[in-house]
């Protein structure tokens, strides 16, 4: 990919092709017919094709080339069927997890441990005042 493009937004037509692209990749990527169960990256999985590439390209302010584009939309296809299939995954009766081990965090007892240097540190300060570090004003 190229570097991003610096060019300011279009104007409110564009806004209005924005959220159709948007839409058009949502509907896509919601559609739970287009999952194929055989394949876990199906390319077939969405139907993008390169007019969305070039939708959401713009969306996100990148310029594609034109060798870039095909395997762009490839890549995208294979990450909505993978995003399909954990969608037909079957989570009925399955707890929802805070983390992903079931083990107890080890814990350490609440003590200080490192000596307060705090006078040493302050003495290096180009200003300190009641002892408070003094930083030059940066924003107005």
């Amino acid at each position: 990919m190229t570097p991003p493009q610096t060019s300011p937004p279009a104007a409110a037509p564009a806004a209005r092709d924005d959220a159709a692209a948007a839409a058009t990749v949502s509907a896509a990527a919601a559609s739970p017919d287009s999952a194929t169960a055989s394949s876990p990256a199906s390319p077939t999985a969405t139907p993008l094709d390169l007019a969305d590439i070039d939708r959401l390209a713009t969306l996100a302010r990148i310029r594609l080339t034109d060798s870039e584009r095909e395997p762009m939309l490839e890549q995208l296809k294979r990450v909505f069927g993978v995003l399909e299939r954990l969608r037909a995954a079957d989570t009925d009766g399955v707890e929802p997890m805070t983390h992903p081990q079931a083990d107890a965090l080890r814990e350490r007892p609440d003590e200080v441990t490192e000596p307060d240097r705090r006078s040493e540190n302050q003495a290096m300060a180009p200003a300190v005042e009641d002892g408070l570090y003094l930083v030059p004003k940066v924003i107005d």
